[in-house]
C-alpha cells in the first residue's frame, strides 16, 4: 500500500509544479520576430534590431536559453526582468538580467521603453528568417 501512495504523491507534486509553470502570466503577443518597426524592410533588419519572443520569453539575436518574467503590469505597460542562460553558440554565459518596461500595443506590436535610451517601437515581422 505504502508504494502506491508514494508514486501517486510524487505524480501529484509533479502534476502541481507542472500547472503553476503554465500558469505564469505571459506577455499578450504573438510568437515570433519583432523587427524595429521604422525599418522599410522587416525581412532585412540587421539583427541589432530584432527581438524574437517565443510564446513565453524574450529572446535576443545572439541568446538562448532565455526567461522573462513579469514583474508588475498596469493595463497595458509591464515591468519585466528577462536574461538568458547562454548566448547563441550555446555557450554558457553569465546571466545578466535586464529590468526593462514593455508597452503593448496590439497582439503584434510592442515599444520597449530604453534602460538608457530611447524607447523603440518594434513590430512582428513573420517573413524573417
Amino acid at each position: 500500500m505504502i508504494r502506491l501512495r508514494l508514486p501517486f504523491k510524487l505524480a501529484l507534486l509533479l502534476a502541481c509544479g507542472v500547472a503553476r509553470a503554465a500558469d505564469e502570466p505571459v506577455l499578450p503577443l504573438d510568437a515570433g520576430t519583432y523587427v524595429v518597426a521604422s525599418y522599410p524592410h522587416c525581412e532585412q533588419a540587421p539583427l541589432a534590431g530584432v527581438v524574437a519572443f517565443d510564446g513565453r520569453s524574450l529572446v535576443g539575436p545572439h541568446d538562448s536559453d532565455c526567461r522573462t518574467e513579469i514583474l508588475e503590469h498596469d493595463g497595458s505597460t509591464f515591468r519585466i526582468r528577462w536574461g538568458c542562460r547562454a548566448d547563441g553558440s550555446g555557450k554558457p554565459a553569465i546571466p545578466a538580467e535586464i529590468v526593462q518596461t514593455v508597452r503593448i500595443e496590439s497582439r503584434t506590436k510592442m515599444v520597449l521603453m530604453g534602460r538608457d535610451g530611447p524607447a523603440m517601437a518594434y513590430a512582428l515581422c513573420p517573413g524573417f528568417r
